[in-house]
């Protein structure tokens, strides 16, 4: 939390100023695509200076990514398609229940791994498990 506080602050202020000058200079588009080199950089940065709890750098496990992405990301757009469209659309039918289908696999993938992206554990806490 020491090094974590500073830098969200540090984050949210520069992102603010930068923010409204890519806005003001050259559109409010702009800022959708700013985070990405952020965003690639410190995946490689992590990837390669963070070693896993073992000591040893995991192989980057494709299977956990896109499941917990898209699982993620139809369980969200499903409901708010719902509310353009109605709940008994097909788009929006199919969103919510491959959502449910490809979230529930990544919790059954991530049950047999030894080395998860969310360990399981968490869970047992009920503070955790609650939130």
């Amino acid at each position: 939390m020491a090094f974590y506080a500073p830098a969200v602050g540090r984050a949210a202020s520069i992102g603010l100023v930068a923010g409204g000058f890519f806005a003001d200079v050259l559109s409010w588009r702009v800022g959708f695509f700013v985070n990405e080199p952020v965003r690639v950089t410190l995946f490689a940065l992590v990837y390669w200076l963070l070693p896993s709890d073992e000591g040893r750098r995991e192989p980057l496990d494709l299977i956990d990514a896109i499941t917990s992405t898209l699982g993620i990301g139809l369980n969200i757009w499903g409901p708010i398609h719902a509310g353009e469209v109605g709940w008994t659309r097909p788009g929006t039918v199919a969103a919510v229940g491959g959502g449910t289908l490809v979230t529930v696999f990544f919790f059954l993938y991530e049950a047999r791994k030894t080395s998860s992206i969310l360990p399981l554990r968490l869970f047992r806490q009920p503070e955790r498990a609650a939130s």
